[in-house]
């Protein structure tokens, strides 16, 4: 079919919850990279997202809702054109949507200016270790700087960090479990964005 005759450059998945997840736009800004890094660009009015995950109610024809509105979401957040494969394919027209908007509060700042606005403003605020043992676990998604975090503040007081980037899950769990028994403080440095990465909890 015409599919097969499309040229596929490459093929992209995210496997965490993260910039690169739909509907948030980090894999299409990947792909942009490496087109206009070709000396090529991208035509956004010439540019479309076919996707099922639509946001489509139950109803005639649709046993199902569809499990999610990720795809539309993420041609709306990219501004290209969206098609549901129905409407791609002329099996059916699409079906116009208005989807929900969700407000979702923010959270207030401060009531005074952050101070210095330099480098973290460290000397001033350094953490204290508390006395005896403990583990901290940095949660968050890539490139938040948990690793400079883990560096700059909590490498100097007295805390073994361990970082993801550098070992597999398993050595850092192992090297972790190491230091604990030689009474030392660890730091897991590592995404740990959902509980089957809570892996850590038990040792």
């Amino acid at each position: 079919g015409c599919v097969s005759r499309i040229p596929c450059d490459c093929v992209l998945g995210a496997t965490e919850a993260n910039q690169y997840r739909k509907p948030a736009t980090g894999m299409w800004d990947y792909v942009v990279s490496l087109i206009e890094a070709s000396g090529r660009t991208v035509d956004k009015d010439k540019s479309l997202m076919v996707g099922d995950a639509a946001g489509r109610p139950k109803g005639p024809g649709r046993p199902k809702k569809d499990f999610s509105a990720s795809d539309r979401l993420f041609a709306h957040n990219i501004g290209i054109s969206f098609h549901t494969p129905e409407d791609a394919f002329n099996i059916a027209p699409m079906q116009k949507l208005s989807l929900p908007f969700r407000r979702t509060p923010l959270p207030s700042l401060p009531p005074h200016p952050l101070k210095g606005i330099g480098h973290m403003d460290i000397e001033d605020e350094r953490i204290k270790k508390a006395p005896g043992q403990e583990m901290i676990i940095l949660v968050g998604p890539p490139a938040s700087g948990k690793s400079l975090f883990a560096d700059t503040v909590l490498g100097g007081q007295g805390y073994t960090v361990f970082h993801q980037d550098d070992m597999t899950p398993s050595a850092v769990k192992k090297s972790a479990r190491e230091s604990l028994l030689a009474g030392e403080s660890v730091v897991i440095d590592a995404t740990n964005g959902n509980k089957g990465q809570q892996r850590y909890k038990s040792l």
